[in-house]
């Protein structure tokens, strides 16, 4: 697989477990806005403000930074595998685990109970670290079930910060040595953010991830278990609730309520921000509640006030957006579609024969679509496919036995699958 890196464009693209080139903070211009590597070269791509980081949501992160171009050929390899398969529970979870990606190591974590996160070479597959190892080192004792709820870790130039059941920290991901350590309260829910600010969604905190301090924590108890969120300069918004579900926003400055509104039916993953709206997928209800079919919605983002509204019959999960305005949605027979993000229109399709679950299995289980420049990805338990954003045709597919959300980056697509890491070139 060819991949092609365009700095600087200022378009959005989806990266699991936001992973980030490395930096050192000593080379960032005052404004925040550049970097510069040991040779002296600007980064342009890896701004630290969040202007430049409008989005996060879920255990994707929406940047600014690149643009990544998916173009075949495509050659997918198994870099690293178990000594034997996992067993991975067969029940939906709230936890989403998968693989964070920087220049020199893939960070993989599962749903596995008795199997640790670990980090191998992104390019021969060599084992770096097991986190067993790690504890075992500081004489930590290790429960049975440490790592079930082990979601997404997240890349952090040269680290990788990791939340299990148990505790959170930050970890070298080429050695494997703990920079700092966190076993308070509060557990589980994916971590979300850059090397600026890192967000937690289950307790809406914010947590320095220099030092790995808590500030600002919310949980708001009548809306019950967070999803998902997302995260703008000023607002983070997030999706709560079995049956009726809810969306919340509070500021990011001071943590107060700024809206919160009702939804008929449960909301399908995390919400995602974009021009100053919030868009969340509602899932379809029962005899008991009024609505019959899946809904997207936009809502004001200041206000909450609801934008608009469209019935998305036979789609699934919850939904991503690019650069141009497009809200996309998987679908169970045309495997995605696009909503205009002004009025919920459907202007876009793909142009396959075969349906979602063809690729993916239980379409339930399919991640929210990856955004490139000129593919959309789109990954469940049993498969993947990339699709073409032009034409919708069929680019590539492929049967795996996906474990984790996937992670596209300029070295290649890389897949937890329950035999060990695959990278697509």
């Amino acid at each position: 697989m060819k991949l092609r890196t365009v700095l600087g464009t200022g378009s959005m693209v989806l990266f699991a477990g936001c992973s980030l080139p490395v930096v050192d903070s000593e080379t960032t211009s005052s404004d925040g806005t550049t970097s510069t590597d040991a040779e002296g070269t600007v980064l342009e791509n890896c701004p630290l403000e969040s202007t430049a980081w409008p989005c996060y949501r879920g255990n994707m992160a929406q940047t600014g930074r690149n643009h990544v171009s998916v173009e075949p050929p495509y050659d997918d390899t198994t870099i690293f595998e178990f000594s034997e398969p996992l067993s991975i529970p067969q029940r939906s979870t709230r936890v989403t685990p998968g693989v964070a990606v920087t220049e020199d190591a893939v960070c993989l974590t599962t749903l596995d109970w008795d199997h640790e996160p670990l980090a191998v070479d992104p390019t021969d597959g060599r084992l770096l670290w097991r986190f067993n190892h790690v504890l075992r080192e500081q004489d930590e004792p290790i429960r049975t079930s440490e790592f079930q709820h082990t979601s997404t870790p997240l890349a952090v130039c040269d680290s990788v910060i990791l939340q299990t059941k148990d505790r959170r920290c930050r970890i070298d991901i080429l050695d494997g040595s703990t920079v700092w350590e966190d076993t308070t309260s509060i557990r589980g829910g994916a971590l979300i953010g850059n090397r600026d600010t890192i967000y937690h969604p289950d307790s809406l905190c914010r947590i320095d991830p220099q030092t790995g301090s808590l500030d600002g924590c919310v949980h708001d108890s009548e809306s019950g278990i967070l999803y998902g969120f997302a995260v703008s300069d000023d607002y983070i918004v997030a999706s709560s609730g079995y049956g009726a579900g809810r969306v919340i926003a509070y500021n990011t400055a001071d943590w107060s309520l700024e809206w919160k509104e009702p939804t008929p039916s449960g909301i399908r993953g995390g919400p995602t921000i974009h021009n100053g709206r919030a868009f969340v997928s509602i899932s379809q209800g029962t005899k008991a509640l009024s609505i019959r079919e899946a809904q997207l919605r936009a809502y004001d983002l200041e206000t909450g006030t609801e934008r608009w509204q469209t019935s998305v019959p036979d789609t699934v999960g919850a939904p991503s957006h690019d650069e141009d305005g497009t809200v996309y949605l998987p679908h169970t027979d045309d495997v995605v579609h696009g909503y205009d993000e002004t009025d919920g229109e459907q202007v876009w399709s793909a142009n396959i024969e075969d349906s979602l679950e063809d690729f993916v299995g239980d379409p339930s289980t399919c991640y929210p679509p990856l955004i490139t420049d000129e593919t959309m990805i789109l990954a469940g338990r049993d498969g993947i496919v990339i699709v073409d954003r032009d034409d919708g045709s069929h680019r590539w597919s492929a049967a795996q036995t996906i474990v984790g959300a996937p992670a596209v980056t300029a070295d290649g697509l890389f897949l937890a699958t329950r035999d060990g890491v695959t990278v697509v070139r």
